[in-house]
């Protein structure tokens, strides 16, 4: 960017001034070429908010600004024996509009252009200083009362045209809205108007929807929603359940295989963060397997008061049976979910109960524990049919039966804990 200098005592010339004008249009040109690109292809407005006639065919357009391109200066820049001369090289101008009112015809097919170019105006009658006599003033030029203009205005002009009228010297033409009025249209509130791609969004607008962070609660916790974030993206499910114990065998003539435990409940759901209030999580935790053909379940996962995803239950109990027989344990079921949104502040995406695990076999003396039952976030394992069961990875998995054909009893695996994952966005 070039700035004029000038020094004190000096006598100073109509060009220093004119010159840092120009060089500051020049300035503001450039920087609206790295926002937008090249001027020479792009356009861009902002404003011209239109208001459509429930009882006419007029189109009532508001204020606006558009940059587009356009000449430094396409004529001389002051006069009078002094001024800048012109410069047609092209840039980026800005180009202010009051507005307008515009008619629409029925069953016409137009567009709204903005027809911009620079003029000179607010012509008066200057005073200048009289060199032959210093104590008086002259009225214009040679004290002919002749007015000059004293402002140089980058204006915009909306037209509604079928065909795009003649680009001005020096200036730009910028379609702004394409408008179709029915036929038989009596009002332009039945009229299609489609804005186009002048029209680019704001920085706020280009925020919205952008990913700020993940925060993942593995134990409890606060989510303090981050500043700017006004939607929040939820995943999250409860602990899986254990798997099923397998009881001990007197003799090598019984066996026992416990079932695997079911799967946690899930859900995932956009939350309003727009308030800013923080969020107590709980994250449930797995039940131990137990020595009894009761059924137990695991903990639950909250989200405040809002959501609760509830554990998966213990795996079937795997109790002793003779070697000659086939039995097969009962399914273990898997967590629900409870939503109690009074202020309608989530937008689920999905939720569902969790998988449920199925029960352990014994067939004729082989024991066949089951396997832990998955999760959308996790996985349970196989198990030998003589050991404890595993434990599920990840989260929201079931565990593995227990098995056994000795006199030793073998606990199920442990479910894998519930989880909370809250992926912000502005």
């Amino acid at each position: 960017m070039q700035r004029r200098i000038v020094y004190q005592g000096q006598v100073a010339l109509d060009a220093d001034f004119l010159w840092g004008q120009r060089n500051l249009k020049t300035a503001l040109g450039q920087a609206l070429n790295l926002l937008y690109g090249d001027f020479s292809s792009v356009s861009a407005a902002f404003g011209f908010v239109i208001t459509q006639d429930a009882s006419g065919l007029s189109l009532t357009i508001g204020e606006g600004v558009v940059c587009a391109s356009g000449a430094a200066d396409q004529v001389a820049f002051g006069g009078n024996g002094g001024g800048i001369t012109a410069d047609t090289s092209a840039g980026f101008v800005v180009y202010e509009c009051p507005g307008a009112t515009l008619t629409l015809t029925a069953g016409q097919t137009a567009t709204v252009y903005a027809v911009c170019a620079e003029t000179d105006t607010d012509a008066t009658v200057l005073p200048f200083y009289n060199a032959d006599s210093p104590s008086q003033t002259q009225a214009g030029p040679n004290n002919a009362g002749t007015d000059l203009p004293v402002t140089r205005l980058a204006r915009a002009q909306l037209v509604l045209a079928a065909t795009a009228p003649a680009i001005p010297a020096g200036g730009a033409v910028v379609p702004l809205y394409a408008v179709t009025g029915p036929a038989a249209a009596t009002a332009t509130t039945t009229a299609t108007v489609l804005a186009l791609t002048a029209f680019y969004p704001t920085v706020p607008q280009l925020e919205r929807g952008r990913y700020l962070g993940t925060q993942k609660f593995v134990s409890a916790g606060t989510y303090t929603p981050h500043a700017r974030a006004r939607m929040a993206r939820v995943r999250m499910c409860g602990p899986g359940g254990p798997g099923g114990y397998a009881s001990a065998n007197s003799d090598n003539s019984h066996n026992s295989a416990g079932g695997g435990g079911g799967a946690g409940g899930e859900i995932e759901f956009w939350y309003d963060v727009s308030s800013g209030n923080p969020i107590q999580i709980t994250i449930g935790a797995s039940a131990e397997s137990i020595n009894s053909s009761m059924s137990i379940q695991s903990g639950s996962t909250l989200f405040g008061g809002i959501v609760e995803c509830k554990g998966g239950s213990s795996g079937s109990y795997g109790d002793s049976t003779p070697n000659t027989s086939v039995s097969l344990g009962v399914q273990a079921p898997g967590g629900q979910v409870v939503v109690s949104d009074n202020t309608n502040i989530i937008e689920i995406i999905y939720q569902k109960q969790g998988q449920g695990g199925t029960g352990g076999m014994c067939v004729l003396g082989t024991n066949v524990p089951t396997i832990g039952t998955p999760s959308s976030f996790g996985a349970g394992t196989y198990n030998s049919d003589n050991d404890k069961g595993s434990d599920a990875s990840g989260y929201g998995a079931g565990g593995a039966g227990g098995g056994s054909n000795t006199n030793q009893s073998y606990a199920g695996g442990l479910g894998s804990p519930g989880v909370a994952i809250v992926e912000e966005y502005a």
